[in-house]
């Protein structure tokens, strides 16, 4: 599609050279440095600049998630509601606890997962996409040319007799 030199690609839809890791997003019509995915919550691309913003943010999304939840539980036993014949409100309050516990497992999934991207230095894009991107070893033992973790699975070392 492009042309390719050095490990640069030509965007021909922004006439520029993109590093490695890089991918024009159609929906934002611009090329993305280290690009992860393209957020339709946000209406913005994550990459680079920005991943750390986004973990960020899905950590206060799911505390948010989670203290909307016990509040839910809270008002759910609370006596004032029976006293005050509001124990209609109470199936509503029960409903409502069961999907914000839902959007908060969903949500915490998503955290973990950034986080290990994170920790392995992969973009959600490569984890989907790892067939078309030649620079990773797909055979035994996979290999990722980008991990800086501290966190590594090394092969058994033979010790010198």
């Amino acid at each position: 599609m492009g042309f390719e030199q050095n490990g640069w690609k030509f965007c021909e839809t922004c006439h520029i050279w993109r590093p490695l890791r890089s991918k024009h997003c159609d929906l934002c019509n611009r090329c993305v440095v280290k690009f992860d995915h393209h957020c339709p919550f946000l209406n913005n691309c994550i990459g680079k600049k920005n991943y750390k913003y986004f973990v960020s943010y899905l950590v206060l999304q799911t505390l948010d998630l989670l203290i909307g939840a016990i509040c839910c539980y809270r008002a759910m036993g609370a006596e004032e509601l029976v006293l005050y014949g509001l124990a209609k409100r109470n199936n509503l309050l029960r409903i409502l606890f069961v999907y914000l516990v839902i959007l908060t497992i969903i949500s915490s999934a998503f955290v973990v997962l950034g986080f290990i991207y994170a920790i392995r230095n992969l973009t959600l894009n490569e984890v989907l996409n790892h067939e078309k991107y030649d620079y990773f070893s797909l055979k035994e033992p996979y290999r990722n040319p980008f991990d800086l973790s501290l966190i590594h699975i090394s092969e058994p070392t033979r010790q010198a007799e």
